[in-house]
Order: C-alpha cells, then sequence, then structure tokens
C-alpha cells in the first residue's frame, strides 16, 4: 500500500500523543494477547541476537485461529503473571530496546491507534483503554474536536474498518453513515442537555431510523435527520423526556445482570478492574450482594445524587468524551451491528455501565473526582471493550429479556 499523501481525518488529540513507556501504570504487554502479523512473525525467526532468539522460540507461535495476517498470524504466550516475556523489569520492551521500534509488530507499532477507511479518507482516533490516550481523550473540557490533513500513514498501519459509503446501494443506511455520526456527534456534545437527555433524543431518532430502514426506506434519511434537528432547536424533546418514567430498581437489576456476563472473577485478568468491582459491590450492597433490594436503591440513589449528579454537572464532558470518540472511532451506526437501534443499544449500554459503576465506587470511597473517573473508565475499558465475548452478548441478553425497545434504554437512562 502506497502511505505518501494520504487525506486523515481524526480528533485533534491525535498528533498529541506519545507513549509514555516505563510511566504507564496500566501497561499494554501485561493482561491480554499480544499478536505478532506474518510479516513481523518471518522477521523474529531471522533474530540475530540470542537472548531474543530464545525467547521467540520458546514463546511465539502460530495462531491457528487468526483472522487476519496483518494482525494475528502468531501469538506471545504470556508468563503466568500475565506479562509478554519480551517486556523487561522496567516494563519496556526488549526487542524495541535491542533492535529497534521497526521490528514490533503491527500491533505493538500501532496501539492504542485506530485507522478506518472511510471512502478515501484515513480515520485515525485511538482508545480509551490507554491510560495516555485515556487522560487526553476525557479532560478535554471544550469536547473533541476534529480537523483533517493531507500527509503520510505510517507504514504499519492497520485497518480496523474499511467502508465505502458511494457503492452501497440507493437505498442503504451504509450511504448516510458519515451524516448519521455527524448528527450523533452533534447530539452527544449538545450542552444544553444533560448527557442523558441527549442520549434519550438519539433514542428517539434510532428508534425512527429502525423503523424506516426496516421498510427499506434509507433515501428518508436526510428528512429524518432534518426533522430531528429541529425538534432539537425549537426544545420539542425536553417534555417528551419528562414524561418517561424513573425506575431506579429495574435499572439497576438490569444494569447489574448486563454487568454480571462479565463473569468478572472467571475472565478477567485486570486486578485494578476487580478491585473496582468490589469497590462498586461494597459501595452499593455492602455485603448483601445478591439480588436488588430497597436498602441497594437507596444507597445507589444518595451516592448518585450526592456524588455522581455533582460531578456531572462540572465534569460531565468526561462522559460525552468518552461517548463521542467511541462514536467516532467505531463507525457508529453501523460498526458493531448493522441494525440501528442495536447499535444504540450497545451505546446506552456502555454509559449506563460506567454510570451505574461510578455511582457505586463513589458511594464506597465517599466522593468521585475527574481523576477518578478517567482512571476507572480507563480500566472499564481495557477489561470490556476487549473482552471476546462480552459486548456481543448484550442486544442478545436485551432481546432475550425483552428490554430493546426505546422505554427499556430510557429506563437505563432516567434517573
Amino acid at each position: 500500500m502506497n502511505h505518501k499523501n494520504k487525506s486523515i481525518l481524526g480528533p485533534e488529540y491525535v498528533k498529541q500523543f506519545r507513549c509514555i513507556g516505563s510511566s504507564c501504570q496500566d501497561n499494554c504487554c501485561i493482561g491480554w494477547d499480544v499478536d505478532i502479523d506474518k510479516k513481523t512473525y518471518y522477521k523474529y525467526q531471522k533474530f540475530k541476537e540470542e537472548d531474543l532468539m530464545r525467547l521467540f522460540k520458546s514463546s511465539v507461535h502460530q495462531n491457528r485461529e487468526a483472522y487476519s495476517d496483518e494482525v494475528d498470524f502468531a501469538k506471545v504466550k504470556l508468563k503466568k503473571d500475565k506479562r509478554c516475556p519480551f517486556l523487561n523489569d522496567e516494563n519496556l520492551c526488549i526487542i524495541q530496546a535491542k533492535v529497534g521500534e521497526n521490528y514490533l509488530s503491527n500491533v505493538c507499532a500501532t496501539y492504542p491507534r485506530f485507522t478506518n477507511l472511510v471512502d478515501d479518507v484515513y480515520e485515525q482516533s485511538a482508545t480509551v483503554s490507554c491510560p495516555e490516550a485515556a487522560r487526553l481523550i476525557l479532560k478535554n473540557k471544550l469536547g473533541l474536536s476534529f480537523a483533517s490533513e493531507t500527509a503520510d500513514l505510517g507504514l504499519q498501519t492497520i485497518i480496523m474498518y474499511e467502508v465505502d459509503t458511494r457503492i452501497s446501494g440507493q437505498n442503504s443506511m451504509i450511504n448516510h453513515l458519515l451524516a448519521l455520526r455527524q448528527f450523533s456527534i452533534s447530539v452527544l456534545q449538545n450542552r444544553d442537555y444533560t448527557l442523558a437527555d441527549r442520549l434519550l433524543i438519539l433514542g428517539y431518532f434510532y428508534s425512527d431510523l429502525q423503523k424506516l430502514t426496516d421498510r427499506k426506506r434509507a433515501l428518508d434519511i436526510p428528512g429524518l435527520i432534518k426533522v430531528h434537528n429541529e425538534k432539537i432547536r425549537d426544545e420539542k424533546f425536553r417534555e417528551e423526556i419528562k414524561g418517561l418514567p424513573v425506575r431506579i430498581s429495574d435499572q439497576m437489576k438490569i444494569v447489574s445482570e448486563i454487568a454480571s456476563q462479565l463473569h468478572v472473577y472467571d475472565e478477567i485478568d485486570s486486578k485494578r478492574f476487580i478491585a473496582f468491582n468490589e469497590d462498586c459491590k461494597n459501595g452499593i450492597s455492602g455485603a448483601k450482594q445478591h439480588g436488588v433490594r430497597s436498602e441497594h436503591v437507596k444507597n445507589y440513589s444518595d451516592s448518585y445524587r450526592m456524588n455522581y449528579e455533582p460531578f456531572m454537572a462540572k465534569h460531565g464532558y468526561v462522559l460525552e468524551n468518552y461517548l463521542v470518540n467511541y462514536v467516532f472511532s467505531s463507525l457508529f451506526p453501523a460498526g458493531e451491528s448493522q441494525k440501528p437501534f442495536e447499535a444504540y443499544s450497545l451505546l446506552v449500554a456502555r454509559y449506563a455501565l460506567i454510570k451505574y459503576y461510578l455511582v457505586g465506587i463513589a458511594a464506597s470511597k465517599r466522593g468521585l473526582n475527574e481523576k477518578l473517573a478517567i482512571e476507572f473508565i480507563q480500566v472499564f475499558s481495557k477489561a470490556v471493550e476487549h473482552h471476546k465475548t462480552f459486548l456481543e452478548s448484550i442486544p442478545s441478553y436485551l432481546q432475550r429479556k425483552k428490554q430493546n425497545t426505546l422505554n427499556d434504554m430510557s429506563i437505563l437512562l432516567k434517573h
């Protein structure tokens, strides 16, 4: 692939990101799989340095379940403490130290950056599962802004999603992907409404969009966007949102059941996430951890009022930036699901889970601040966004429980 003079679009933080190496408190070479692409794998077979060759032979093996030669042709066998064997005592990569960064695999060289190809534009962003990226993304008080340029791509670039909005047919949601994503970002960044209300407004929109796509009327999408923009401008959603019920007990039950699909103590290796999970449980239910009882609802509601609500009034940009970054990098609403309302339900589930955990953690720690929230969201992202099955299980869980309508989403959002 020619890497010269490409059209590149992305949030402005991308240019600011620099790996902080051994100073990182949640090293990306600890706790999860390390993938090796095919080209790098065969390059490693030619190691002349004795220690590197010994580690290669003992720790790197071809991946029989690989989905891409560019990504996971081979895997590194982690040590018992879940550390990459190529990591030294200072948490720095031995390969990079001994033979240079040109020997890093595609995944190691590009993380935490994401690159999507939309039409002829390379869209670059980063994941908040990296602590330094999380700080850059989430601490931006003014909200994420985007810039385009013509520049060279890095020689090691993994394309996560590739979409051509121009040739998918004249009656497809994909033809309107960029407009849909831009509308979603504009709503999420509209600070005339609370963040929960912004998500509810998106719920009304994506419920209507699902009806259009079911009827194969994608040509009506521009008109639908226009109508909803006018309703936002004229504040017609405020009364509709006021009429939605508040059911805290049901909210807690749904979110806690979704969270249980993580199987924290069996499938999560992150000690930091497990500690946060304990804080959340202790803050809401103490020793009584089974079911949702009236005292749990009171603890949750008290912490929401005393901790989460004041935090959001002062630092609401933290979760706003998380959601906007996700919408941009995942090609929402078409990245994770081809069903628009299902994609929306996954967006709401992420927000609801983070809110639930932050409320519980704040109850346990008797307060919530920007630093703590960013730390949790980063740990949550590393544990959840990279979980092999959890996110895929949410839509089927909601459908099985018949909790996949707009009213059900409002239960997760209203307080």
